[in-house]
């Protein structure tokens, strides 16, 4: 399973291999991605789950890394209905009815689910409703999800409001909660260093842009207007600005090869995928000869 999510089931699943169930994709906040009927028709990618003796409901629980929010989800089922619960205390979402695409034995169900992306979404749970006793066929899951540009705060320095929103949702150990406070403080200190940094900066900016003021105005006098105009004063740049847009660069730079290594590795893993699958099919061709 990857790491930038994690899917389970409250089910046992009974065929299928659910490594293989749920894929992702990455986007922008400027494209918008498609995803095909076909592809979530893998055979590969199909799921059949059967139920234990206390669970009523199937239900499926998609679990996003902090640095990432999920923005949307398509899935085929053999499942008419599906409840969908929000965060860690599955708090009740909505209710969605999926697209009937094909009739005959079986009914198969599509479902396209998106979510606002000015809302972070990091768990969500698909609770599907079917009859009582009866097996669920999953085909695939797919997962559209973008990098969170605020995760780490103003570029270089992690997002304290949201790591501590993140952990306080989850049972830590005494060792995590002396770690948490821990990481907290430091934040603390580092923020409060940044911000002390920045005040001193502006007030040296301040008073260099006062001196150059005064000292202008007590050579007014011996200036001579035409030497003024031919000889203008060069513009002052700011020391801090450069500092901050190299941050910026430097941050974009960085995400930019994130993602980049992150789709290698999903392309490695679909290309070993498909080599496995022709050499099964080409060793299943020798032994019927």
């Amino acid at each position: 399973m990857t790491s930038l999510f994690r899917s389970k089931y409250n089910w046992e699943v009974v065929d299928g291999d659910q490594n293989n169930q749920v894929t992702f994709s990455l986007k922008s906040f400027e494209t918008a991605l498609s995803i095909s009927q076909d592809d979530l028709l893998d055979p590969d990618s199909c799921l059949v789950l059967e139920s234990g003796e206390d669970q009523s409901f199937c239900e499926q629980v998609i679990s996003i890394h902090p640095g990432y929010q999920l923005t949307a989800i398509a899935l085929i089922a053999e499942c008419c209905t599906i409840e969908l619960y929000i965060g860690k205390s599955q708090e009740y979402n909505n209710t969605h009815h999926g697209e009937l695409i094909f009739d005959a034995e079986s009914k198969l169900y599509r479902f396209d689910i998106s979510f606002d992306a000015s809302k972070p979404t990091f768990d969500v749970t698909l609770r599907y409703i079917i009859a009582p006793g009866k097996n669920l066929c999953l085909y695939g899951t797919h997962l559209i999800l973008m990098k969170k540009s605020n995760f780490l705060g103003n570029e270089d320095s992690i997002n304290q409001a949201m790591l501590a929103c993140h952990l306080d949702d989850t049972e830590l150990s005494e060792k995590a909660v002396k770690c948490k406070a821990f990481l907290l403080a430091s934040m603390e200190r580092q923020a409060q260093q940044v911000l002390s940094t920045v005040h001193k900066q502006n007030t040296f900016n301040n008073n260099t842009t006062l001196c150059s003021k005064s000292a202008v105005q007590t050579d007014r006098r011996s200036i001579d207007p035409d030497d003024m105009e031919q000889h203008p004063a060069p513009e002052s740049s700011s020391f801090f600005d450069k500092i901050v847009i190299k941050q910026y660069i430097d941050a974009k730079i960085a995400e930019l090869e994130g993602a980049i290594d992150i789709k290698l590795k999903a392309m490695e893993v679909r290309q070993n995928q498909k080599l496995d699958k022709i050499i099964s099919l080409l060793g299943c061709i020798e032994n019927k000869q």
